[in-house]
């Protein structure tokens, strides 16, 4: 309705509202998808767990055949009762994912048309203003391309996440200090004094790129986050154990009590 009988223009305030409108109706569903996702994945583990354990007792039980056959018999009825609830828990977890991963999709692809909207938009402005613009207006003009590129990013990975367990390989080769300095970028603009001290020996290796960037963003997004100043330095390091790297992220903040 705001987007038909409001808007009258490209991007105008019932353009917004209606694509904002659109924003807060899937992630609505999503919600719902990702609740009931951990539900039945729960519910899955405890089945899992109750199915080892009654083969554990069941093997225990065949060992002393001639002093308990009958019990026996019980618990192999209930290993294979609880085996088929296994299995209808993992067929509904399969569905499960599947709308995840539609959702995922389409809301990735919906959400992408108004970014490319905004990264035209930037391009006009810049050729209407060629030859006046001032160097600061260059930078925020570049600046602002370079954060509906790194959206654009931020929704491939939700169609990434969607699949996450699939046996997808998508290992490339990670140069993990570029990696870091283009997820620092995205709080320049907070209203917080932020100081990185990246290590010189961060590697580059071939990994999950989408992977090892995800736990970064989040770790850094929590230290911002939970911070107690607006004065926030963080030290990001990492050691190499016999083939394979240990990360460490610090930051100055209160802490989480023992």
């Amino acid at each position: 309705a705001h987007m038909a009988f409001g808007s009258t223009e490209l991007f105008d305030h019932h353009f917004n509202v209606a694509h904002f409108l659109k924003i807060i109706a899937y992630l609505i569903p999503c919600a719902g998808l990702l609740l009931d996702y951990v539900r039945i994945h729960k519910l899955e583990l405890k089945m899992r767990k109750l199915e080892e354990t009654a083969k554990i007792e069941a093997i225990k039980l065949n060992k002393k055949i001639s002093e308990a056959h009958a019990g026996a018999l019980i618990i192999a009825r209930d290993a294979e009762t609880a085996k088929k609830q296994a299995e209808n828990l993992a067929a509904e977890l399969e569905h499960s994912n599947q709308e995840l991963e539609q959702f995922a999709y389409i809301a990735s692809h919906d959400l992408k048309a108004p970014l490319r909207g905004i990264n035209n938009l930037a391009k006009w402005v810049e050729e209407d203003l060629k030859g006046v613009m001032t160097e600061e207006t260059k930078k925020n003009m570049t600046l602002l391309r370079q954060r509906v590129t790194r959206l654009e990013s931020l929704l491939d990975d939700l169609l990434a996440y969607s699949k996450a367990g699939q046996k997808n390989d998508d290992s490339v080769l990670v140069d993990c200090k570029k990696m870091l300095n283009d997820i620092v970028c995205l709080y320049d603009d907070l209203d917080i004094a932020l100081k990185v001290n990246i290590h010189p020996n961060l590697p580059t290796f071939i990994t999950s790129k989408r992977s090892l960037e995800l736990v970064f963003r989040n770790l850094i997004n929590n230290a911002i986050k939970h911070h107690d100043r607006t004065e926030i330095n963080l030290d990001i390091s990492v050691q190499n154990k016999d083939g394979y790297y240990i990360f460490s992220v610090k930051d100055d903040g209160p802490g989480i009590p023992p």
